[in-house]
């Protein structure tokens, strides 16, 4: 119907997307070899946060370097 708006469209679910941000994190601090992760694109909706794509990049791991842990 001309002069209407459309309906806006539903809150993404905020709580999923900091819950994935957060295991994120604890990847990155349990896998100190870790050296990129991408997610792109990640779709948050009503229903939940869906990455579409994954990308993990892993180095070695040198014994001597003192600045890395070791995996839990």
């Amino acid at each position: 119907m001309p002069g209407t708006r459309p309906a806006p469209a539903p809150a993404a679910d905020t709580a999923r997307l900091e819950q994935l941000l957060h295991r994120l994190s604890r990847l990155a601090c349990d896998l100190p070899h870790l050296t990129e992760a991408a997610l792109d694109p990640v779709l948050a909706g009503p229903r939940g946060v869906h990455a579409l794509n994954a990308r993990i990049h892993l180095t070695s791991r040198r014994p001597d370097d003192p600045y890395l842990r070791r995996p839990r």
